[in-house]
């Protein structure tokens, strides 16, 4: 487990389908991240289940250490095609703006460090938030690809 001053980060879990419902029908998620539909929680937990089966999608939750509430998510997803596991991250909207996923990321990329020499960040060109995010955690802009959207690939390295 992970903790920082105000977090700590968990292993997602089942339990999680109604925090999960709620960050999967978020606004952010729906425009940057998710299938752009309103899932279902019962498309949820099958969600949950099948990242929970795949070794190369690994999920934690963002919790509040008051209160025990889960406010955001963690990914590190390692995907075909790809040298290096992507970092990605999602808040529920009323913690967003408020530092909480900057301390949480910064605690993750510094622990992924000490196991994998590169982390990339992938985002599309319009999600200036994460751009932002990235940059402020160190992560060099390398180049743009294309696939349903153009996208920007960052990298943070061992240095």
């Amino acid at each position: 487990m992970i903790e920082t001053d105000k977090l700590y980060l968990r292993e997602l879990s089942l339990n999680d389908a109604e925090f999960m419902h709620q960050l999967v029908n978020s606004p952010g998620w729906l425009e940057f991240i998710g299938e752009r539909t309103n899932p279902s929680l019962t498309a949820t937990k099958i969600f949950i289940q099948q990242t929970l089966q795949n070794t190369q999608k690994n999920y934690y939750p963002i919790v509040l250490k008051d209160g025990d509430i889960p406010i955001g998510i963690l990914s590190l997803i390692h995907r075909h095609g790809l040298k290096h596991p992507d970092l990605g991250f999602a808040m529920l909207p009323e913690y967003s703006q408020k530092g909480l996923c900057y301390e949480a990321s910064r605690a993750f990329t510094e622990s992924l460090l000490q196991k994998y020499p590169t982390i990339l960040g992938i985002t599309q060109q319009n999600n200036i938030r994460s751009i932002n995010l990235l940059e402020r955690l160190g992560f060099q802009f390398q180049k743009q690809s294309r696939y349903e959207e153009v996208l920007n690939h960052y990298a943070l390295s061992v240095v």
